[in-house]
């Protein structure tokens, strides 16, 4: 094991120590806000999901928020000093409200791309994932050239819905089935309604762990994308955020996290790991 990773796992039990009392932390439907109010805490919109990104513990809305982006976010609130409030969300309201000013950041496995920087500005990634295609382990896709012809489900407005949309022409065609949430998706191609179910490859392979009997990875779609916190342009709070992400880089937090909800650490390469220079992403 690499020095790095001797250095993390003793930063592991630190970290288990430190958030064995959880940071105050109220969420709210997002039909409770009309505008984010000035009051010191830190409002978020959060695509409240499945395991292993954000969830609630027992799928129970009565039960504590948890996943990696929520601890990452805690985490935030912990070291910037305030209250963290969550505004759960579907995917498809998740910049609008951000932009009406309904939350002042913007979380859900963000992939930070040309189209949205023009929009909003993004704190430093925290993370690299790409999209791929869960399928059923008998399933015929094994290289993008296989979904033609195909249904394919996604959750609507998420980029993967926006590549399956933009790459029509190259690889299809193939139908586009949008849904209100990834575990609606994957319980269809359980069942057999969609071909495949698009979404981003930390998602998918936690999901198959516990179902590998009926499902795989068929494939994924190329590009790797950093990851992000979203807010408006000329946020007042992004500097904190970012330097907050930063020193979680620097003492392996970040990774202990993601080790915590997925059974492995992030490869060293990693924007998990790394530090990028102001302005660069």
């Amino acid at each position: 094991m690499k020095i790095f990773f001797k250095k993390s796992l003793i930063l592991f039990s630190i970290y288990t120590l430190l958030s064995a009392s959880a940071w105050a932390q109220t969420v709210f439907s997002a039909d409770e806000v009309e505008k984010s109010e000035n009051d010191g805490r830190l409002h978020v919109g959060l695509v409240i999901t499945t395991p292993p990104r954000s969830y609630y513990e027992n799928s129970d809305p009565n039960q504590p928020l948890t996943g990696y982006e929520p601890d990452i976010l805690n985490e935030i609130a912990k070291r910037i000093g305030k209250e963290i409030v969550y505004y759960d969300v579907a995917w498809a309201g998740l910049f609008t409200g951000l932009l009406a000013q309904k939350w002042d950041v913007a979380a859900s496995n963000i992939f930070i791309n040309e189209d949205r920087l023009k929009m909003m500005d993004f704190s430093e990634p925290h993370f690299d994932t790409g999209m791929g295609v869960l399928v059923e382990v008998n399933s015929s896709i094994k290289s993008l050239k296989d979904l033609k012809n195909k249904t394919l489900g996604v959750d609507i407005g998420s980029g993967a819905e926006v590549w399956l949309r933009e790459n029509m022409d190259r690889f299809g065609p193939y139908k586009i089935q949008s849904y209100n949430g990834t575990p609606d998706v994957f319980l269809d191609v359980q069942t057999g309604r969609l071909d495949g179910g698009v979404s981003d490859l930390s998602i998918i392979d936690w999901y198959i762990e516990s179902h590998k009997s009926r499902l795989k990875r068929g494939t994924t779609l190329g590009e790797f994308y950093n990851v992000g916190f979203a807010f408006r342009k000329g946020s007042p709070i992004i500097e904190d955020v970012t330097k907050a992400i930063r020193e979680m880089k620097k003492d392996g937090t970040i990774g202990e996290i993601y080790f915590k909800y997925h059974g492995v650490y992030p490869e060293e390469n990693n924007s998990a790991y790394i530090l990028y220079d102001q302005g660069q992403k």
